[in-house]
């Protein structure tokens, strides 16, 4: 219940924000699909959530597993193609302490798929 009342992740909670939505794409010469946990399309803005459910949580984004980065790299770069000049940012949601974690845009740019 802390994760759904948290006032961080409330757009993730609220009228028009979907769960478990499917995508696919190629970016590149990399085909990438997946399956975005919680998304909520705005104004020019959109937020993607994914639940890791690790009992370590890092302490700060900048050790946020590379392969967590990645994924969240890779769905941000999918999303870009559908909507182009959109700001797009990524959530994790640390289920061990029910908090969400931006990661920032710099460690997605440079975990981007080629």
């Amino acid at each position: 219940m802390a994760v759904l009342t948290h006032p961080e992740l409330a757009a993730l909670f609220g009228p028009g924000s979907r769960a478990e939505v499917p995508f696919a794409g190629v970016v590149g010469d990399v085909e990438i699909g997946g399956l975005v946990d919680r998304l909520v399309v705005g104004a020019g803005e959109i937020i993607i959530a994914d639940y890791k459910t690790d009992r370590a949580v890092p302490a700060a984004p900048a050790l946020i597993p590379p392969a967590y980065v990645r994924q969240m790299a890779a769905y941000r770069a999918i999303l870009a193609q559908i909507y182009p000049g959109a700001n797009i940012s990524c959530v994790l949601i640390w289920t061990e302490t029910a908090t969400p974690m931006t990661v920032p845009a710099a460690l997605l740019a440079a975990a981007a798929p080629a």
